[in-house]
C-alpha cells in the first residue's frame, strides 16, 4: 500500500505491493517512517501557493472546525515562520536522505501529471480523484489581500527574490542543495 502520513496518498493510487510514505504531519515523522517504508515522498509546490494555501486551509477548512484546530490569522511574522520552516523541511529532508536518494521521491503537485507520473514510477494504476481544494468563492477577498500582504511582506523582511518565491523546492536566497541522484517528478 502506499501511506501518506495525513491520509493515503489522497486515494489517488490503488493499493499494490509497493510502500511508500509522504511529507506531512510532524516534520520530524519522516526519519522514524523512513525505518518503516522503503520509499518516501516529497510534495513540494511554489512556496507562494503553498502560503496562500496554508493560510486558507488553517481559517476556512471544514476539518479545522471539526478537530477544533487553532486557527492562524494571517500576519507577517507567521508568514515569515511558514516560510523559513517550509524551506527549512524540504533542505532537512534532502540532507537525511543523501547516502539514500533511491528511496526518495519528490513529487511538485504543481505538476498537473503528478498523479500519473508517480503511479508510474511506482508501477501502479492511478486512479481519478477529488482535488482537496477551496473553492475560491468560499474565500473573501479582504482575506486573500491580506495573505498576500502577509505574504509579500515576509518575502521582503527575508530578502528573498520575488522570483524565488515561484520555486517549488528550496529557496535560493535561504540555501540551496545538489539534487543529483534524487528521483524527481517535477
Amino acid at each position: 500500500m502506499v501511506f501518506h502520513l495525513n491520509i493515503i496518498l489522497h486515494g489517488m493510487l490503488q493499493k499494490s505491493r509497493a510502500m511508500t510514505f509522504s511529507d506531512g504531519g510532524d516534520t520530524k515523522d519522516y526519519k522514524r517512517l523512513s525505518q518503516l517504508f522503503p520509499k518516501a515522498m516529497l510534495n513540494i509546490r511554489q512556496h507562494d501557493k503553498w502560503l496562500k494555501s496554508r493560510f486558507k486551509h488553517y481559517t476556512y477548512s471544514k476539518w479545522i472546525r471539526h478537530l477544533k484546530v487553532k486557527k492562524f490569522p494571517p500576519s507577517v511574522p507567521l508568514a515569515k515562520r511558514w516560510l523559513e520552516g517550509h524551506h527549512n523541511h524540504h533542505l532537512n529532508v534532502l540532507k537525511f536522505f543523501e547516502d539514500k536518494k533511491d528511496r526518495l521521491i519528490i513529487v511538485n503537485i504543481d505538476n498537473k501529471e503528478w498523479i500519473p507520473e508517480l503511479a508510474k514510477a511506482l508501477n501502479l494504476k492511478a486512479i481519478k480523484t477529488n482535488k482537496n481544494v477551496l473553492p475560491e468563492e468560499k474565500i473573501p477577498p479582504e482575506f486573500m489581500k491580506k495573505v498576500e500582504y502577509c505574504i509579500e511582506e515576509a518575502r521582503k523582511q527575508l530578502q528573498i527574490p520575488p522570483e524565488q518565491m515561484k520555486e517549488s523546492l528550496l529557496i535560493p536566497k535561504l540555501g540551496t542543495y545538489n539534487l543529483d541522484g534524487f528521483y524527481k517528478i517535477i
